[in-house]
């Protein structure tokens, strides 16, 4: 061939490739955001399939000492985020070597585990396939043999209520393969002996469908020819249309992205063997390399499952020397769906708004203890006061607490709710409220007595419902192990029963149980002390409730949080945040039973009840967007005990329920101090205004960029155009810091006139600071665009961010 021919067949493949990326689309290219080994624990670890089921990850893969040859088992992993894996099942069969776990989700949500089962038959090796079911994601039902050694189902798809597969290895030679159905997973029909019959040995399949019903078949070939298939079929699928992809492919997974485009990963051979995310023209019958992952030498078998806006790809490697399953994140740019974050502000206490991070990190900032606000001095009172709640009611602050003086006396007559009052948040003063008789007098401060047993961990809240009766602007709950009483008031010192018995009785209630009105939810929601295992045991935990009138309450659903450890939360105290109602936040009491840092001559020394100082905790962060999960970006404490042995004792550094604005710039928290002490007490804690936690860059400097965000959706105005509506950030900087910003589109692309270049730079302590662009500040031009915000900070905080109309709150 002379080098004219040679020039021109190189120059006619780079048209067709960059023809076939543009047909892919701009601002579609694959990047990898993040790969972690998740599994290494065996000598082999490998073949490997990915679902997402009931908020959770599952990934199943074979473990075996190599790659075959032996007898192997397949192990089935999970994680909430994809982060902290623990294993959710193992199975193996007697003398029977396990492969290419399968797993899929059933019309009835079980979740569904296929595989192939590997003997000796007639003095060869075999495989069949066997079958098993879960209903939590932990027990399995044993292995089921549902097709019999000599045809291997290899992975199954389904399609309304019934699952198709292709098998390989058919009764009437390995030159074809057929395609089967099931309805219930342990029987199979047959649809076709004839699925692929275009020599070669057809092998390992992956069926797929589109949103008309159209069958897809991704067919590996082995043999001497042993290039990739591509199949299509309508209903009822026994008749194909094949195409020659023209490159071996092993492992083939593919689906379909939200912008229709089909994605396929597997094993490619040319230029070494590695994992690879490809582009499949389904009309052309081409396969297009995008992205290699990091992978090599024995690899691939590709789980993949589109989760918030990013393609999630497990599969095995050896490139690291051991062979291990990796889990990758693949983002595709202008196809992840906006975050719709309207006029709402958004804190930075969570990754909801956080694309990627460069030299910038999540940053938690403790409150500042301040002064003694409240000492619990009085007869009814006493050393074992707690589970404190304080609201605003207008121009007023007001403050509950259990009143008990002894020990012992949980869920007893001798338990009362007290009552304090403050303008200030700082100063508080115990009013004579003259309603209920203590030792013969009333001049007291008691609001709830003879409730029992209401008054352990009684909790009220403003009702913010805008249906709310006048008579029930304050609710309440409270009690113990029976359930939860409904409680109601006019005036936040008058309480009656809404109902004689417990509204809600699903629970174990041995805390403070708190409930508010989500304005974002649009309904009660109730959030109650349960625990992992039964009645008392594993770990003290939270679930959720919600209600329509305060009555009727749901059937409770256990929080989750992600994919950090399990540790004791004695209180919740979630409360939906007074500036970003959407957002609940909640400063935890975390127990740490049986950590003990007194002696006993220590506990003498500070007058503690002897059975008060066996145990310690402290304070942490949790937020909420809703729903029964729980995020804790931070599991570092959030309080800590602070200096001083009264500080080390059981049930103390109590967080009350509530956060107060107490100023322009302040929010403050009160905290339980010296419990079981003669000196018990309540102090408060200040913060800034949204300063639980901010994105943080160092001296060096760093970038961090949004998830796409619109702030006014199609067909949304300003509510008056002439105000404009602008950019503003609660945000800090040292003398030597700085902050810019710059807006991109949905692909990524900087806005003209919106650089990092035309950003006046921000310098100081704000914390409601204007963006502007060479003096421009108004964005409502570029609404209702989807857009990222990159910002570059230096010695800085973000605390959070509004996009919000002049003259707006």
């Amino acid at each position: 061939m002379n080098v004219h021919k040679v020039v021109c067949k190189f120059l006619f493949l780079l048209v067709w490739i960059s023809c076939c990326l543009s047909a892919f689309g701009q601002g579609t290219q694959p990047q990898l955001v993040s790969v972690r080994k998740i599994w290494d624990k065996a000598p082999h670890n490998a073949f490997t399939d990915l679902v997402r089921w009931q908020g959770r990850f599952y990934c199943a893969f074979r473990e075996g000492k190599g790659h075959a040859g032996d007898i192997g088992k397949l192990r089935v992993i999970s994680s909430a985020e994809g982060q902290r894996w623990e294993t959710s099942g193992l199975l193996e069969m007697e003398g029977v070597d396990l492969r290419d776990a399968a797993l899929s989700v059933t019309p009835d949500q079980k979740l569904m585990l296929l595989g192939g089962a590997q003997g000796n038959k007639n003095g060869h090796r075999a495989t069949g396939t066997f079958v098993s079911f879960s209903d939590d994601g932990r027990s399995w039902t044993p292995p089921r043999m549902v097709i019999q050694q000599g045809r291997w189902l290899w992975r199954v798809t389904w399609k309304g209520d019934e699952a198709y597969g292709v098998a390989y290895g058919s009764p009437q030679g390995k030159e074809k393969s057929s395609l089967l159905k099931t309805r219930d997973g342990i029987k199979f029909e047959t649809v076709t002996e004839d699925h692929l019959t275009k020599g070669g040995w057809p092998t390992e399949a992956r069926i797929r469908f589109d949103d008309q019903g159209t069958c897809y078949s991704l067919h590996r070939r082995d043999g001497s020819g042993n290039t990739a298939f591509l199949g299509k079929a309508e209903a009822p699928y026994t008749e194909w249309e094949w195409k020659d992809l023209g490159v071996r492919l092993g492992g083939p997974n593919f689906l379909q992205l939200p912008n229709r485009q089909w994605i396929a990963v597997g094993r490619l051979y040319d230029g070494g063997q590695r994992t690879e995310v490809a582009s499949l023209d389904l009309s052309q019958g081409k396969l297009i390399p995008l992205l290699r992952l990091p992978s090599g030498g024995d690899t691939s078998y590709p789980g993949l499952v589109w989760h918030d806006g990013s393609l999630w790809i497990s599969y095995y490697s050896s490139h690291e020397s051991k062979t291990s399953i990796y889990l990758a994140q693949i983002r595709f740019p202008g196809l992840e769906p906006p975050r719709k974050i309207g006029s709402r502000r958004e804190l930075f206490v969570d990754r909801y708004l956080v694309q990627a991070m460069d030299r910038t990190v999540l940053k938690m900032h403790a409150p500042r203890e301040r002064e003694t606000v409240l000492r619990f001095d009085k007869p009814w009172e006493g050393p074992f006061c707690g589970y404190a709640t304080v609201l605003q009611d207008q121009d007023r602050f007001r403050m509950y607490y259990r009143g008990l003086p002894t020990a012992g006396g949980d869920g007893t007559d001798r338990e009362v709710t007290c009552y304090a009052e403050s303008v200030d948040g700082v100063v508080w003063k115990k009013p004579d409220l003259g309603i209920h008789e203590i030792d013969g007098s009333r001049k007291n401060n008691v609001v709830l007595k003879g409730e029992t047993p209401a008054s352990h961990n009684f909790s009220p809240f403003l009702d913010s419902n805008p249906r709310v009766q006048p008579d029930q602007r304050f609710k309440a709950l409270g009690g113990t192990s029976k359930g939860l009483i409904a409680f109601v008031s006019p005036d936040g010192l008058n309480w009656k029963r809404l109902k004689r018995n417990p509204v809600f009785t699903e629970g174990v209630f041995d805390s403070q149980n708190v409930s508010f009105y989500s304005v974002a939810e649009k309904k009660y929601v109730c959030y109650f002390r349960s625990w992992t295992g039964k009645g008392y045991s594993g770990f003290r935990t939270v679930s959720r409730t919600t209600s329509d009138n305060f009555i009727d309450w749901s059937k409770p659903e256990r929080m989750q949080f992600g994919d950090t450890p399990l540790e004791h939360l004695y209180t919740n105290q979630t409360s939906s945040y007074l500036r970003a109602p959407h957002l609940s936040v909640g400063i935890a009491a975390r127990f740490m039973p049986g950590r003990r840092v007194l002696s006993a001559a220590d506990a003498k020394k500070i007058g503690v009840n002897p059975s008060y100082f066996g145990d310690i905790s402290d304070a942490v962060l949790l937020t909420s967007r809703g729903g029964n999960r729980y995020d804790r970006t931070f599991m570092e404490s959030y309080i800590r005990p602070g200096i001083g042995l009264e500080n080390w004792v059981s049930r103390t550094n109590y967080p009350a329920l509530g956060l107060l604005q107490t100023s322009d710039s302040e929010l403050s928290l009160y905290v339980q101090k010296n419990y079981g002490q003669p000196t018990s007490q309540l102090r408060r804690y200040s913060l800034r205004l949204d300063g639980f936690s901010s994105v943080h860059a160092d001296y060096r400097g760093g970038t961090m960029t949004t998830r796409p965000l619109s702030f006014l959706e199609a067909g949304q105005t300003s509510a008056n155009p002439s105000n404009g509506i602008r950019l503003r950030l609660n945000a800090a900087t040292s003398a030597a810091g700085s902050i810019r910003v710059e807006l991109l589109d949905h692909s990524g692309k900087v806005i003209p006139g919106y650089s990092m270049q035309d950003c006046d730079v921000v310098i100081g302590d704000y914390l409601e600071r204007i963006v502007s662009w060479k003096g421009k500040s108004d964005l409502s031009g570029l609404a209702p665009r989807v857009i990222h915000v990159r910002f570059q900070m230096k010695d800085a905080d973000l605390f959070s961010l509004v996009f919000r109309e002049d003259g707006s709150n």
